[in-house]
């Protein structure tokens, strides 16, 4: 385990690993229940961060349609479009950046879960507080139980682990079961991986088309949509812990609803009006007339002069 990552986020491991152990030994939840619990009452302490973010982000959509307009015209001078852009976000007090503040503050989250999943939670389910030396990619499920206990002089050594493998199946290893999931310690291989990816990137995919904003180009709502599946090629190589999966398909699912309930409170997004520049045209007879949508002293072009008949040349 890398110090320089550890270092920061110990103190949120050492915060989050006794609230589990209440849930577990006191209230009488199971260690996968107990993460679910747990993530929960995260969500619910970065809710305000939330509300902030759903404002600011129903802000940028507000003025989409200025911002294309500005873009539009300003699009040859790059600084003046800079410059008019800031200067809508601070008349309409909209912060470009505010919507990323609760993903910010998941990932010291996501991180510490990650490690205490890998190490730290094992010395409770298995090791009754103290180090087995078990690998980080392997579980509890392979520790034998003893009444209740691992065996006092059992450390892991990989050239007698199939004898302890073999041992655990018998007197029954400290696999805690949730769901399917036969070990929350272990990492998930096999069917259950592909069920848990199916379930991270589904739910991912429904919080992403929650918080697309309705005008989204069709490039943007593909990238959103493509970026939990690119995120797959990133997670299987790190191994995570099939309770890693828990904590992340229950944020998933809390964002789902939060931003549903918001968008039930405040409503759809109203677009703020573009104002339209005044325009010159000109009239057929030259003149110049002024065509706007302010327009006081708009000059009507001349009314076209109207044919006379010919008559005909016979006399009567």
């Amino acid at each position: 385990m890398p110090a320089a990552v550890i270092a920061p986020i110990q103190w949120l491991i050492n915060l989050f690993l006794p609230i589990l152990e209440f849930f577990h030994d006191s209230v009488g939840l199971g260690w996968g229940l107990s993460i679910i619990v747990l993530t929960i009452l995260l969500r619910l302490c970065v809710l305000p961060l939330g509300v902030k973010s759903f404002k600011s982000m129903r802000g940028l959509q507000a003025i989409t349609p200025q911002m294309k307009a500005l873009q539009a015209k300003y699009k040859d001078d790059k600084p003046r479009l800079q410059q008019e852009t800031m200067k809508l976000y601070s008349e309409h007090k909209v912060n470009p950046f505010g919507s990323c503040l609760p993903l910010l503050v998941q990932i010291p989250f996501l991180v510490s879960f990650y490690y205490m999943l890998r190490t730290d939670l094992k010395f409770e389910i298995c090791g009754s507080g103290r180090n087995l030396n078990l690998p980080h990619d392997i579980g509890c499920g392979v520790v034998p139980n003893v009444n209740g206990e691992a065996p006092k002089d059992f450390i892991y050594n990989p050239d007698t682990f199939s004898a302890v493998k073999e041992a655990a199946k018998k007197l029954g290893g400290f696999g805690e079961n949730f769901i399917g999931i036969h070990d929350i310690t272990a990492v998930a291989t096999g069917r259950l991986l592909v069920l848990l990816l199916v379930l991270y990137v589904g739910s991912q995919m429904a919080s992403s088309i929650v918080n697309m904003p309705p005008t989204a180009d069709k490039n943007q709502k593909r990238l959103m949509l493509a970026l939990p599946l690119v995120f797959v090629f990133f997670l299987i190589p790190i191994k995570p812990p099939s309770g890693l999966f828990i904590y992340w398909i229950t944020t998933n699912v809390f964002t789902l609803v939060q931003q549903w309930g918001l968008i039930q409170v405040f409503g759809h997004v109203k677009h703020a009006p573009v104002e339209e520049e005044d325009e010159v045209a000109v009239s057929p007879g030259g003149a110049a007339a002024v065509r706007a949508g302010g327009g006081g002293g708009a000059v009507p072009p001349p009314p076209p002069r109207k044919r006379k008949k010919k008559r005909s040349g016979r006399r009567r």
